[in-house]
């Protein structure tokens, strides 16, 4: 989930960073090579319609709109965040492919610095990207304005469920993040990860209860289940149902 303060940090995943730009190419590149027709003849750097996953086979699969509007969500928020921490823009190994797609001269791992000319071509470049997808949404919204869950994948016509929610919420999102809307602190800054899974070592022992109505006529239990998972994590659950007193 996004988070500015963590910057392109990998580990939470946020916009920019290499794992998630990579995750970007990737998946937008499933839809390419004829998965959806409608997609056919546009560049291999272009914006493209993209659904859930290209093995989709819901409805024969089709394009989301939600998930063609989050492609762009995530590269305006990528931008931003550059624009923002102001010291450039890191490529690794892991993101190289992404930014070759708008500076091929790019050999290998570097930094771009900010302001450079180099900055502005991929800065703008992402930028045209992003607008690319939101294009698209908007080249297959009926003149109603109304969302769908889906569009055809070879004539662009809404399909499946009508003035789907989701849809509409993606779109302000997208919408958000162009305007480069402020988001709350969740606290993915500073966040490391495990050098081991494993259990942790510790426990805690927590009690709660759970009051609920039956029906009229139910009588009243209590009883408390014990559950240890592990030596070390012990975990006490007393569950009370009761039932007031009926009388006729």
């Amino acid at each position: 989930m996004f988070y500015p303060a963590a910057g392109c940090d990998a580990a939470t995943f946020q916009p920019c960073s290499d794992k998630a730009l990579a995750n970007l190419k990737a998946y937008v590149d499933s839809f390419r090579n004829g998965v959806y027709s409608i997609n056919n003849g546009v560049a291999a750097n272009a914006a493209i319609a993209v659904g859930r996953y290209f093995e989709d086979v819901y409805l024969d699969g089709n394009p989301w709109y939600l998930t063609t509007l989050a492609v762009a969500e995530q590269l305006y928020r990528a931008v931003h965040t550059w624009d923002a921490l102001d010291t450039g823009i890191e490529v690794t190994a892991i993101s190289l492919p992404f930014f070759k797609q708008f500076l091929p001269s790019l050999m290998g791992k570097t930094t771009i610095a900010a302001g450079s000319d180099d900055y502005m071509t991929v800065i703008n470049s992402i930028k045209s990207f992003a607008e690319g997808f939101v294009a698209i949404v908007a080249k297959h919204t009926p003149a109603d304005g109304g969302l769908s869950e889906q569009f055809k994948k070879d004539t662009g016509a809404p399909l499946s469920a009508a003035d789907l929610t989701w849809s509409y919420a993606s779109a302000l999102t997208a919408f958000d993040a162009r305007a480069n809307a402020p988001v709350e602190s969740w606290g993915a800054d500073g966040l490391v990860v495990p050098a081991v899974c494993g259990i942790i070592p510790w426990g805690s022992a927590v009690s709660f209860e759970v009051h609920a109505q039956t029906i009229f006529g139910g009588k009243s239990l209590s009883h408390t289940r014990t559950h240890t998972p592990h030596p070390d994590v012990f975990r006490r659950e007393r569950i009370r149902h009761w039932q007031p007193a009926y009388s006729r």
